[in-house]
This record gives structure tokens, sequence and C-alpha cells, in this order.
């Protein structure tokens, strides 16, 4: 029943995603194309209209941003905000009645703006370099690159206090890069192969693994699973979300060709 409804819910959450990205994709070309019409009508293009189609370069690209990872870009809506009073600036720079006081709120709220980007940029950078010292005792774990990565259910990799007083956790990922040293061919030449990430569930329920964002974002084909045996190799491949819903104490492996 809980798998079922699992499926049901990523199913109809992903739908919803598709329907509301392509909404606002369209509506945004369609804003654009009208804005570039309205140029070409003029005669002329004014800086106002040039920040008002890089509102709609930067939509779009968050759009796209969030369609192949699924993660918001928070940041690029405070660049569009910036660049939306940029344009609020030059009209009130050219208003015949302006005052130095509304000059000074629009860029006074650019500034609080841009201090925010700084603020999120750097609480990013502090993020990433404290999921990377956990590992910094592992020679083998400190780069997805590396041979052998180990990845707990959230997406997140295994640390050790993971390892020391993880006696609760059930489901374990295991990635095995494809360019390690070890593989050989038949001459002992170094060759390369596929990616693997090996999925493990022991848990009598199953449980939604996330494939982590320091992985590939998309292209994980399904090269078996123990609990659909007569699911063909590398036909199904994982969904946009990076979900893998894993079956009560089963085993996945997934696959990505370089």
């Amino acid at each position: 029943m809980k798998a079922t409804a699992d499926a049901v819910g990523i199913l109809a959450v992903d739908g919803f995603h598709y329907l509301a990205l392509f909404a606002i994709g369209a509506t945004t070309v369609w804003s654009a194309f009208a804005t570039f019409i309205g140029m070409v009508s003029k005669g002329h293009a004014e800086l106002s209209d040039i920040l008002l189609l890089f509102i709609f370069l930067e939509i779009g690209a968050m759009v796209g941003i969030y369609f192949k990872t699924t993660r918001l870009p928070v940041r690029y809506l405070i660049y569009i905000a910036i660049t939306a009073l940029g344009r609020v600036l030059i009209e009130v720079g050219g208003a015949e009645h302006k005052t130095g006081t509304d000059l000074l709120i629009v860029a006074g709220a650019i500034f609080v703006l841009s201090l925010a980007v700084l603020v999120l940029r750097f609480a990013s950078d502090k993020d990433e370099h404290s999921d990377r010292s956990g590992h910094e005792h592992d020679p083998d774990a400190k780069h997805p690159d590396k041979n052998i990565v180990w990845f707990r259910a959230d997406g997140k990799r295994m640390e050790g206090k993971d390892w020391e007083d993880g006696g609760w956790m059930r489901t374990l990922g295991m990635f095995m890069n494809g360019t390690a040293s070890e593989i050989r061919d038949a001459h002992g030449q170094c060759a390369e192969d596929a990616d693997f990430l090996l999925l493990l569930n022991g848990h009598h329920e199953s449980v939604a693994f996330r494939i982590s964002h320091e992985l590939y974002h998309g292209g994980w084909k399904v090269a078996f699973d123990t609990a659909r045996p007569q699911l063909e190799v590398d036909k199904e491949s994982v969904k946009r979300n990076r979900l893998v819903n894993l079956a009560a104490r089963s085993l996945v492996l997934l696959s990505h060709e370089r």
C-alpha cells in the first residue's frame, strides 16, 4: 500500500511540475516575443526594454535549471528582482518630479538584494565544505570521481558517525567509478566502464532513495532490480526528481554510460 501511494504521489508531483514548468516557459517566451515586437514597432529599444529582455532570459534559465535538476535556484529570483529594480531606477531617474529619496530607496533595495546574493553564495559554499570535511580522513571518499563513495538514502555522503552510530540505518548506496585504475582489459591496459550506483534496502518497508546532487543529474538507467526480475536491462530510466523507489529488502543497480 505504501509503495503504491509513494508511486502515485511521485507521479502526481512530477506531472504538476512538468505542467507548471511548461506553462511558465511558454508564457515567458510569449511575453519576450511580444516585447520584442513592440520594440520593432517603435523603431528603437530603450535601456528599460533591454533589461526586460534580460528578465525573460533569467526566468528561462531558472526554469531550465529546475527542469534539469529539480532544484530551485533562489539566486536567480534575486537576480530578476535586481534587474527589475534597475528598470525602476531608470524610470525614476527619468521622471519629471523625481526626488533624491526615491532614487535612494530603489538603490538601497538593490544594495540589500546584492548582499542577499553574497549571503546565499557564502552559505552554499559553507554547506559544500562541511559535506566534504567529514571525509578528509578517507582518501577514497573525497569526491565522487574516486573509486567508491557511499551515500545515505537522503543523497548525502556517509560520514564516520553514520558508520559508528548508524545501527538504525537500513538503506545504503555505493557509487562505483567506471574509470578506476583497477579496471583492466585483456591486455592489462586501463579501460573505461560505465559508472554504477548500487542501492541496498534492508528495511521491511519500501524506501525512496534520492540520488546525490554530486552525481549525474540525469542519464541513470536501471540495470536490474531484485524486486522486478522481469525488468529488461537499461530499459527504465530514473525519473527527473532523482528518486528511486526501493522495494522492501531489495537491491537495485543503476548504470550511467560515460
